[in-house]
């Protein structure tokens, strides 16, 4: 016999030992044999069967196998065979090769290409973040005209084409006419006559730097946005409360604003890994300004170089399954952190 005032445990209640209280208005449920849940309740249960819910969702997944796995099973075939043009405009034989093109990309330029890219993203991505999180804060803290410009001004910066954005940095760190260069002079930080001390394009360093410079400004607009978002989801009281026992701005973000964004931050850094790896207008346009193509190419721009450039779609696809194959292990641990993080 239940306690008065508690309704009857089902079998999953009954083995976790809990019971769950009845207000004064409300009437307890009656109870199968054995405490069973009611007939009417098993009924209702059973108009929806198992099978529903995958039937409702095989089209979407039908439409996104289509759409997605098609191509990558493509990309994996052709990886192991002889595919160039011929084979794809004519639809001729191709020749089976295995894993020679995995083995000459690996004793090509693979390693310089992935450390360059790895560093590449470091700082981008990094930068991004930081940024963005800025960015965002600056939003909330500001008067609502001034958050108004703020969000106008970013969703612009958004919608210039990568291409325009890679093509007036080109201008403004241009030797002879850019405005870097006269900058640098009116603060008495280099010679403007002296152009050999500012030549952009030179170095692979400061050509990867100003890429990553136009990746960077051109991401922060759709990070500062989500997380400004993620910010207003955020009670004041918490902050108010940690002012009142004396927290600093530092304390504050540091065990506040950070570790309720963090869900929100991990799926950011999941899409700039993957956004910035495969980054290619950005990288392509800026080096062949100064011509240091050898020592400024990314994993993006290297897949199309094999691939179209050489006329060597088995080799690019083979570049391609190596890039999918790292972009996986990488966002997998950041996919497995969110999901940890959801269940704490």
């Amino acid at each position: 016999m239940s306690a008065v005032g508690e309704v009857p445990a089902t079998p999953r209640r009954h083995r976790l030992g809990i019971r769950r209280p009845v207000s004064g208005n409300e009437s307890p449920t009656p109870a199968g044999p054995g405490g069973a849940a009611p007939a009417t309740s098993r009924a209702q249960r059973r108009l929806v069967g198992r099978w529903v819910p995958y039937a409702l969702s095989s089209p979407s997944l039908l439409v996104l196998a289509a759409i997605v796995g098609f191509p990558l099973v493509f990309s994996l075939v052709i990886s192991f065979q002889h595919f160039q043009g011929y084979q794809l405009v004519t639809g001729g034989p191709t020749l089976w090769v295995g894993f020679s093109n995995y083995q000459n990309l690996f004793s090509g330029q693979f390693v310089p290409v992935l450390v360059r890219t790895l560093f590449f993203l470091i700082g981008t991505v990094g930068m991004t973040l930081i940024v963005g999180l800025g960015m965002a804060m600056l939003m909330r803290r500001a008067h609502t005209w001034a958050r108004i410009v703020l969000t106008v001004v970013l969703v612009a910066v958004w919608a210039v084409p990568q291409i325009t954005a890679a093509q007036i940095f080109i201008w403004i760190f241009d030797p002879v006419y850019g405005i870097a260069n006269w900058l640098l002079s009116a603060l008495h930080l280099g010679s403007y006559a002296s152009l050999s001390t500012h030549q952009w394009y030179n170095s692979a360093v400061s050509v990867l730097a100003l890429a990553g410079t136009v990746v960077v400004w051109g991401a922060v607009p759709f990070v500062a946005i989500t997380l400004f978002a993620g910010l207003l989801q955020i009670p004041e009281e918490l902050y108010e409360a940690a002012r009142v026992d004396g927290a600093s701005w530092v304390s504050q973000l540091r065990t506040i604003t950070v570790p309720l964004l963090t869900p929100i931050l991990l799926l950011l850094g999941v899409l700039s890994i993957i956004w910035d790896f495969n980054v290619y207008n950005q990288v392509a346009v800026l080096q062949n300004v100064g011509g240091l193509s050898d020592q400024t190419t990314t994993f993006g721009v290297w897949a199309y170089d094999v691939g179209f450039v050489g006329n060597n779609y088995g080799a690019g696809a083979a570049v391609t399954m190596l890039g999918v194959l790292l972009l996986c292990i990488v966002t997998g641990a950041a996919v497995r952190m969110m999901v940890r993080g959801t269940r704490t």
